[in-house]
């Protein structure tokens, strides 16, 4: 591991101008190598993962060989049921919440120290007003992922939904404009999923580690529809 005052070097651009050119090179060579050590260990999760989905794979391949048809048609029915229940209860929580999307994944460290990398929030989408300081889910035109900011000042109109907002991530030195559409200085009412209600941490990094290799994600996939097609129950 680094030591923390050379981690700070190694990320810290305007230390890097000013040391000299030998301290400058060493400092690279340590970045490269963290970044190859951080690769190595990403391949050989993917690869070892890989290689156990492929064993289990096969082993439900051959016992859904065995089961006859009428066993298998109800198995895939109880499959049926499972996804057309989860559907149900998703569709619920969007009700609920009055959010199109009531639970949403932290991807980046910009919300530390409130919500680190991997925390799943849950969102409420009230038609109150939005106060200075809360957290919010908000959607920017051109971007397929939302960002989750706080609120640092709103400018009132006369109806609620002419109310303007500006954010900034707490670990962020300036605020949001430059990731506002052009012409945007602000967000509008259209613009915000939700606010965070509640959250739990890290257990979203599991998704994280699927969006990032998605062969991984569609095989867990597949294999828990066969866990479900050949339960015996």
């Amino acid at each position: 591991m680094l030591p923390e005052v050379q981690y700070d070097m190694i990320n810290n651009l305007s230390t890097m101008k000013v040391l000299p050119y030998y301290a400058r090179d060493r400092i690279t060579c340590t970045r490269t190598a963290v970044h190859v050590h951080v690769h190595v260990r990403r391949q050989y999760f993917f690869i070892t993962s890989l290689a156990f989905l492929v064993k289990l794979t096969h082993d439900m391949i051959s016992e859904l060989c065995s089961l006859n048809r009428r066993q298998l048609v109800l198995q895939i029915l109880g499959l049926g049921l499972v996804i057309t229940s989860a559907l149900v209860i998703w569709r619920s929580l969007v009700y609920l919440t009055n959010s199109e999307s009531p639970m949403v994944v932290v991807l980046s460290g910009s919300m530390e120290p409130a919500f680190f990398r991997g925390d799943i929030l849950f969102l409420n989408h009230s038609k109150r007003s939005i106060s200075v300081g809360e957290v919010i889910v908000f959607n920017i035109e051109g971007r397929k992922i939302p960002i989750v900011h706080r609120v640092i000042s709103s400018y009132s109109g006369k109806t609620l939904n002419n109310t303007n907002y500006l954010t900034k991530g707490d670990n962020n030195f300036g605020d949001d404009t430059v990731l506002y559409a052009a012409g945007q200085p602000t967000l509008s009412t259209d613009n915000i999923v939700g606010g965070v209600a509640a959250f739990i941490p890290c257990i979203g990094r599991i998704t994280i580690i699927m969006n990032d290799f998605p062969i991984l994600k569609y095989s867990v996939i597949g294999i828990l529809c066969f866990l479900v097609v050949l339960s015996r129950d």
